[in-house]
């Protein structure tokens, strides 16, 4: 048995690729399109089920403009005039590339060196991507307003992923050095093959039995657009509609956008990135804890402070209604309030006796006068009086007549004939008898 050397193995493989395929045409799919600063561009040909790196370097890039004879300005494949530029090439054309297989030896890889590169427009992988994107689209699982938005530092994070590989540890690694006290749940999947689609979605329904989840993880690493179909179906894009929690995607490498990105809360360009989205370093929420924990204490003091004034002035309204105080305080009111008492009153005794003092002397100052305006009027009614006196005419001679009855006498009308009348003098009394009345003629 001969054991090869790699190198003497290597060598055997590149003398039979280029023995065999010497020349070839090869039609497919342009995905992971680049090109170097030197003009050299590297792309991959696939057609769905493989992939084959094709290299197409500067000067086999046929541009017209480059020649000067005009028998070089004819491609000497295909013997048609050379285009002024070089055909543009991006990811999703469909190409027709010519050239010969050859072996990389430093990596022991196969690729076609391209001497002739046709376009022929988008691929058939690219046009049922752009399609389900129009549909979806019109459906509305891109909106931004039907987004859930990210949880920082989730609690409980649920990881769709395949248990093989790099990233699950890597994406694990990153969470237990930035996040703190993060419950990991995982669910297995296949990321890639037939079967993967399926148990992607079951996995994404399986997450709403776990209400405690705070946020979804699907993601998977790098590969070549066949590896990553998975993630631009339908039945994928569906489910992460469908999920009730937060889902971020963190799908192959940077430049691969997947129908999966487009429908997810959030697109993380690698699943390491991913990680640090979810989860702040240390020192950050170090930094964040900090800040809270002062201003927390400063809120503390404020609600401390505000609460003592309040209690303080509670304390001293509750005091102020206390009744022993107010009888206390009373009690020391009333020697001030006797003092104002015996104050007034010896004003009023002051004020009342000066009163009396000037109505004793305006009455001494009116006595006389009084008395003398009196004596004038009782003498004016003395004089009145001994006028009306009955007794002052008989003084004069004159007399009045009464019957017996006391009936004075004031018409001879009023005398009957043998009357006895009673003849009143000044010092005494005369009985009479009338015989004859006569009237005065």
């Amino acid at each position: 048995m001969k054991i090869f050397q790699v190198a003497e193995l290597t060598d055997q493989i590149h003398d039979v690729l280029e023995t065999e395929f010497p020349f070839i045409w090869v039609k497919g799919e342009v995905q992971n399109y680049t090109q170097s600063q030197k003009g050299h561009c590297y792309f991959s040909l696939v057609d769905g089920k493989s992939s084959l790196p094709v290299v197409w370097f500067q000067q086999n890039q046929w541009v017209s403009a480059n020649k000067t004879d005009e028998k070089e300005k004819i491609h000497p494949l295909t013997g048609e005039v050379i285009a002024d530029t070089a055909p543009q090439v991006e990811n999703g054309q469909t190409v027709l590339c010519s050239g010969r297989i050859s072996v990389y030896k430093v990596r022991g890889s196969y690729q076609l060196l391209a001497e002739l590169v046709q376009t022929e427009g988008m691929g058939e992988l690219q046009a049922l991507f752009e399609e389900l994107k129009r549909k979806l689209q019109r459906l509305g699982y891109f909106e931004r307003e039907r987004k859930k938005d990210l949880p920082k530092n989730p609690q409980t994070l649920a990881i769709i992923s395949s248990p093989q590989g790099a990233v699950i540890h890597d994406f694990l690694r990153i969470a237990q050095s930035r996040g703190l006290f993060c419950k990991i749940l995982f669910f297995p999947v296949l990321v890639q093959g037939t079967d993967a689609k399926k148990q992607i979605v079951a996995a994404l329904k399986n997450t709403e039995k776990y209400p405690e989840i705070d946020c979804v993880a699907l993601i998977r690493g790098g590969g070549s657009p066949e590896d990553l179909w998975t993630f631009n179906t339908e039945a994928v894009a569906t489910a992460i509609f469908n999920c009730p929690f937060p889902v971020i995607t963190g799908i192959g490498h940077e430049p691969d956008v997947s129908i999966a990105d487009y429908v997810a809360d959030y697109r993380a360009a690698t699943p390491t990135h991913a990680a640090q989205v979810l989860f702040s370093e240390k020192e950050e929420l170090a930094k964040t804890l900090s800040i809270k924990k002062e201003s927390l204490q400063k809120s503390i003091m404020n609600i401390f402070a505000k609460k003592k004034y309040s209690l303080q002035k509670e304390s001293e309204m509750l005091a102020n209604l206390n009744p022993k105080k107010n009888i206390e305080h009373l009690f020391r009111l009333v020697p001030q309030w006797k003092k104002q008492l015996d104050l007034l009153l010896k004003t009023k005794i002051i004020l009342a006796k000066n009163a009396l003092i000037q109505c004793d002397t305006k009455l001494r100052a009116q006595k006389f006068e009084i008395v003398g305006q009196k004596q004038q009027e009782l003498a004016l009614y003395a004089t009145k009086l001994a006028g009306l006196n009955p007794k002052k005419p008989l003084e004069k001679g004159y007399a009045y007549i009464k019957r017996e009855n006391g009936q004075i006498l004031k018409s001879i009308n009023d005398v009957e004939k043998d009357e006895i009348l009673l003849l009143h003098l000044l010092d005494g009394t005369v009985t009479t008898q009338t015989i004859k009345k006569e009237k005065n003629k």
